[in-house]
């Protein structure tokens, strides 16, 4: 991943500088992966499923999914969750 300004690359612009890239509830469940992933998870994860020429449908689609599998995840490791 770049180390640049806004609108370098769509993980540090969501997680860095706030902008909206897939859409508000999108990039909110993206923040919300984040915090349940490693770096080097959430980049690996977003070049293998979303990458430059995802939709913002597929982005979405990819991103709950990986979400889901998070939580479930973290709640089988026994971390504790705010829900």
């Amino acid at each position: 991943m770049s180390a640049g300004g806004p609108n370098d690359h769509p993980i540090s612009d969501i997680l860095n500088y706030g902008l909206e890239v897939y859409g508000k509830e999108t990039d909110e469940n993206f923040k919300a992966l984040a915090a349940l992933l490693s770096k080097k998870e959430l980049e690996d994860f977003w070049s293998a499923e979303i990458g430059w020429q995802s939709s913002k449908e597929n982005a979405a689609n990819s991103i709950l999914q990986k979400l889901d599998w998070a939580k479930q995840r973290a709640k089988n490791s026994g971390w504790e969750s705010q829900e």
